[in-house]
């Protein structure tokens, strides 16, 4: 294997991990926001009850 095909195929393998980490972040982002929805109609639905301390 030439000098030039190890590098273009390392540079492929980081721009496979760039994209799985972009993905991954990706999807991350999704589930918190849905975690926080999640929260504020629990929230919402609490408030709508008389409070018990």
């Amino acid at each position: 294997m030439s000098h030039l095909t190890l590098i273009q195929a390392e540079t492929e393998d980081a721009w496979y991990e760039h994209k799985t980490l972009q993905q991954l972040n990706a999807e991350a982002v999704q589930l918190v926001a849905v975690v926080q929805v999640h929260e504020f109609l629990q929230t919402s639905a609490d408030i709508d009850l008389p409070y018990a301390a």
